[in-house]
């Protein structure tokens, strides 16, 4: 399931790394995730028992922490990434001032998760390289609290 969703079209054009993901390297990825002792997290959202989106989170050396989602195909548009995101980080109680957000020039979604949550684009974040199916011109812009 979280394999269909990550090789999900749309998901990919708005992910950092737009490549797919064979089964070995999620299988490590997953694995690395779920055995990090330096308190990452990853939940995965339900509704009536079906699994409908993940969100998680990446620790940072300067203590940001980074949150990255994911909704099921199935369920876009339906107000749910901003739901997930939201009940998150008061559930981990996320200090508003240490969360990042990484979104691609465009994803006009998860801008408005971003602003729901009261960040706003800060800087640029880089291109995304050519290893990561990046087209050398994409770039990626992290949101932050800035009060």
């Amino acid at each position: 399931m979280l394999l269909d969703w990550k090789n999900d079209q749309e998901t990919r054009q708005w992910s950092g790394n737009v490549n797919e993901v064979a089964m070995d390297g999620h299988r490590a990825w997953l694995t690395g995730v779920v055995t990090d002792a330096k308190g990452k997290i990853l939940r995965i959202a339900e509704i009536d028992g079906q699994p409908v989106g993940l969100v998680r989170t990446a620790n940072r050396p300067n203590g940001d922490i980074e949150v990255h989602y994911t909704v099921a195909p199935d369920q876009r548009n339906r107000g749910i990434g901003s739901a997930m995101v939201t009940q998150f980080v008061t559930e981990f109680q996320i200090s508003h001032d240490k969360i990042v957000l990484v979104i691609k020039e465009g994803n006009v979604r998860s801008q408005a998760i971003a602003a729901r949550l009261g960040l706003s684009r800060v800087h640029d974040a880089g291109i995304i390289p050519a290893e990561m199916g990046g087209d050398g011109t994409t770039t990626m812009w992290e949101w932050k609290n800035v009060a």
